[in-house]
């Protein structure tokens, strides 16, 4: 209503960012300074991939190996990892089959991690930014998707039980989620055909 310009992008990332630092970390959505760090990593670990065959390990490239350790390995001095986080999970786990590996040192934990943390806060933060446009194109879905939300949480704390009574939210999103795929593979029907009056 202001009028002003809002960066989806921005926005969302940091949001997205916020909440896997969460998951993986343990870290609360409330420290600010380590939420910070996280940002940092994630500019510089850009600057060092050039493409995300490369970051997931689809591509050997040593010298992008080592820079990006020594970047994982300066976070992690930085920074207190809560046990309950999912990467101290999977330290624990590695540590039952190898009782030398160290969170710092581990290959493996570098690239779950990395692979955790890339891949969902991109694809979260482009889904998210998706929504918000396209709703604010259709305005009267954008009222009913309210409308629904308000009837069935009615001020409630939110969980999976919850959000399963989100029927035409859940709807929304998929089709969403069909126009703008986060991660885009090429495809093509094996021959021309009609459906509902829509030429494919």
């Amino acid at each position: 209503n202001t009028g002003n310009e809002i960066n989806l992008k921005d926005l969302f990332t940091r949001f997205s960012l916020t909440l896997n630092v969460n998951l993986l970390m343990g870290i609360p959505i409330s420290d600010t300074k380590n939420l910070v760090r996280f940002m940092d990593y994630q500019e510089k670990i850009d600057s060092v991939f050039d493409d995300p065959y490369t970051l997931f390990g689809l591509q050997k490239k040593e010298s992008y190996f080592h820079n990006a350790t020594v970047l994982y390995q300066e976070l992690i001095r930085t920074i207190t990892i809560d046990k309950e986080g999912l990467i101290g999970d999977i330290a624990k786990l590695n540590k039952k089959v190898n009782k030398n590996c160290d969170l710092m040192e581990a290959k493996n934990i570098l690239a779950d991690f990395n692979l955790l943390f890339f891949a969902g806060v991109g694809t979260n933060s482009f889904v998210l930014e998706s929504l918000i446009y396209t709703l604010s194109q259709y305005p009267q879905v954008e009222k009913k998707v309210r409308t629904e939300i308000r009837k069935e949480l009615q001020g409630k704390k939110i969980n999976f039980e919850s959000l399963k009574k989100l029927v035409y939210l859940d709807s929304v999103i998929k089709e969403v989620l069909r126009l703008y795929p986060p991660i885009i593979f090429p495809r093509e029907v094996a021959k021309s055909f009609n459906l509902n009056g829509l030429d494919v």
